[in-house]
């Protein structure tokens, strides 16, 4: 396991599930490759996490008043502390750099414990993780015991973008003019190439002409017998859906493709946590190197904002992860506080 830099804290929470039915699961906490604790959650407490999960994500689809809005983040990031991290709290901050940047690498083979709202995980020292530039976030399905090969930098310039936009329920053109003026809008060297029409073969191409670094798939997603899939179109307009792996054989493999972006949802549903971070999970154990999924609109609202902020910076060389919090820190100054929370949407597989 390979560390992003060697002043990087390295702190991994393993949550295996129980050998028998009515066991615990099993938490480990290792720190630079190191066990620091290991404790039991019981299957009663998972389901009261994933209750406490199902408050939060709620508010994406109705209005709430600011108060409310804090009241369930902090509950949940208070949840999440006390259940995974506060019986070795103590121990790990004796033991972690100080002032240094500190990785938080989630692993299961348990999806609807990688795809819990980490970013809420709130210490008791400071802000949400997810909001605090010091520290950031990977999660990795499968197998706990595969190597995971930690980066978070993307190697250009110019940034070659391709955003590939598969829905029926948009004007293309409109859509195309929208990413062009904001890729204007960077004074970085930033390339974009929008693909509107849906295709999967129009898309395929491409890849393979623009060679790009960053991938960005807009459209609709489901989850089918516990798999990911994304919506394409075919040739006569009707849904032609890929899973990540075939994504990967088909299109991804001996690319340069260094991160990839999967987004978008209906209107009036709620964002496809599930969809999205599947596909995005497997896509980054099929060989890319950062994926993020981002269950949202990216061309409107706090996702335009979040996608110009991204980009702004990915094009002025930051990393992901502080290109990451600079939209995040765009985001959480919206007035509408429905719309603040959109900073804790994008999550990180590696």
């Amino acid at each position: 396991m390979d560390p992003v830099r060697r002043s990087v804290n390295i702190l991994e929470l393993i949550t295996v599930p129980p050998a028998i039915s009515k066991g615990d699961y099993s938490i480990t906490v290792c720190l630079h490759g190191q066990v620091t604790g290991n404790h039991g959650l019981p299957q009663t407490r998972l389901r009261e996490i994933m209750a406490f999960a199902d408050h939060f994500r709620a508010l994406f689809l109705r209005q709430a008043s600011p108060e409310m809005v804090e009241m369930v983040m902090t509950s949940v990031g208070i949840e999440l502390f006390d259940t995974w991290l506060a019986p070795c709290w103590e121990t790990l901050r004796q033991r972690l750099k100080p002032g240094e940047t500190t990785l938080l690498s989630l692993r299961s083979p348990v999806p609807e414990i990688v795809h819990l709202p980490w970013e809420l995980l709130l210490p008791p020292d400071g802000l949400p993780w997810g909001r605090d530039c010091n520290r950031c976030i990977r999660r990795r399905g499968g197998d706990p015991g595969q190597p995971v090969r930690f980066s978070h930098d993307l190697q250009h310039p110019p940034l070659q973008t391709v955003i590939h936009v598969a829905t029926q329920h948009e004007d293309a053109h409109a859509l195309r003019v929208a990413f062009q003026t904001m890729a204007k809008s960077i004074t970085a060297p930033l390339s974009i190439s929008v693909e509107p029409t849906g295709s999967f073969n129009g898309w395929v191409r491409e890849v393979k002409h623009w060679q790009p670094h960053l991938v960005i798939l807009q459209g609709t997603t489901m989850v089918r017998s516990g798999r990911g899939f994304f919506l394409f179109a075919d040739e006569e307009g009707q849904a032609d859906p890929k899973t990540g792996d075939e994504i990967m054989e088909q299109v991804l493999e001996n690319t340069r493709v260094g991160c990839l972006i999967v987004c978008g949802r209906d209107l009036d549903h709620p964002p496809p946590w599930s969809a999205t971070a599947l596909l995005a999970d497997d896509l980054a154990r099929g060989g890319i190197p950062l994926t993020v999924a981002w269950p949202d609109r990216v061309h409107e609202g706090p996702g335009f904002v979040f996608l110009a902020a991204f980009l702004d910076a990915l094009a002025h060389g930051a990393t992901i992860d502080a290109a990451l919090h600079r939209g995040g820190d765009l985001m959480a100054r919206q007035a509408n506080p429905n719309r603040q929370i959109s900073w804790s949407i994008p999550m990180i597989f590696q």
